[in-house]
């Protein structure tokens, strides 16, 4: 009797708890935080994205890109710097920045103070198509 009834509690437990992990919402970024990282890309020796959260984490109001020896057809510079300032609105955890100074900035928030996504990169309002790589960054 007491073995059926320890089979069902964790049952239950893990009922719950696959419940708990399939139910959580979307994780709410921190406000005003600025996460960076690096960013591994095959066309430049290094790489560094910065993501800034707006005051009342509604929003993504800044994407910075870095690279030193980039080189992609038709653009080539020992080193390149974009900020772009633009408040992206940040929907189930999840946002979109366009730019045509960069190409296209995807992330999605893994805890309040991390992002995964992925960068298309492109410069001269994507006359140069550099390529798509994955990033992560933490504050």
């Amino acid at each position: 009797m007491n073995r059926k009834i320890n089979l069902m509690r964790l049952g239950i437990l893990l009922l719950l708890s696959t419940c708990l992990a399939a139910c959580a919402g979307p994780v709410n970024p921190k406000p005003g935080a600025t996460l960076s990282g690096i960013i591994s890309i095959d066309r430049a020796k290094s790489g560094r994205i910065s993501v800034k959260v707006s005051d009342d984490g509604a929003a993504v109001e800044q994407v910075s890109v870095s690279f030193t020896d980039i080189e992609c057809e038709g653009f080539s510079a020992g080193s390149s710097s974009t900020t772009v300032g633009s408040r992206t609105p940040i929907v189930d955890g999840k946002f979109m920045f366009k730019s045509s100074s960069i190409g296209e900035v995807n992330g999605q928030f893994k805890s309040p103070t991390e992002i995964k996504g992925t960068l298309h990169l492109a410069f001269y309002d994507g006359q140069v198509e550099c390529g798509t790589w994955d990033w992560s960054v933490g504050e």
